[in-house]
């Protein structure tokens, strides 16, 4: 699938200038759960364990962490601890990430790059499922949360059809997200909550 973005632009000289932008959207990228039987793996297998050990005193159930972007920035040291594991990095908030801070980026990148953390890096921007157009008058942030919402709730509803138990817990440090999760009826919290 594809989605285009055409617009005019002024150069200094006075020229018009047509831009076309292409997004190219696919129904391949694979979930990487181990306990979904539709998505075509890699060579390497699934990355996300069917049966995650992610204790929490906050959610005693089976379940995959979601991060958004300012948890990552502000708590890589946390990411990085070997006790948490089974947790989706949406490319959504790997870009943010990339753009606002540079030595957060790259140790993110390693914790992705290590294969007995299980994190597993979602091209959510390419998923026809799960891409979003950002709305006239909307900030970049509020379209980015906006994404990383939809791509919950995408996998809450994936792994549901699966049959599979494993939850999706979404971590945010935003009230105003995380009270539009729930009442998109995602489990989030806040990472005080996690604290």
């Amino acid at each position: 699938m594809l989605t285009n973005k055409v617009f005019l632009k002024k150069t200094k000289k006075g020229s018009i200038l047509k831009i076309v932008r292409e997004h190219y959207l696919r129904d391949d990228i694979a979930c990487g759960s181990a306990c979904c039987d539709i998505c075509v793996h890699d060579e390497k297998g699934p990355v996300l364990e069917d049966n995650p050990g992610n204790p929490s005193q906050q959610f005693s159930e089976e379940h995959y962490i979601i991060p958004d972007t300012n948890v990552v920035l502000h708590q890589i040291d946390v990411l990085e601890d070997t006790a948490l594991q089974n947790v989706i990095i949406l490319q959504t908030v790997v870009e943010e990430v990339r753009h606002r801070s540079a030595p957060a980026y790259k140790r993110l990148k390693e914790v992705l790059a290590n294969p007995g953390k299980h994190f597993y890096s979602f091209a959510n921007e390419f998923n026809k499922e799960t891409y979003i157009e950002r709305e006239p008058g909307e900030k970049s942030n509020d379209r980015n949360d906006r994404a990383i919402r939809e791509a919950a709730i995408w996998y809450r509803d994936h792994l549901s059809k699966q049959n599979c138990s494993v939850k999706i817990v979404l971590i945010t440090n935003d009230a105003d997200n995380r009270a539009k999760a729930k009442q998109s009826g995602l489990v989030a919290f806040t990472d005080f909550d996690i604290s």
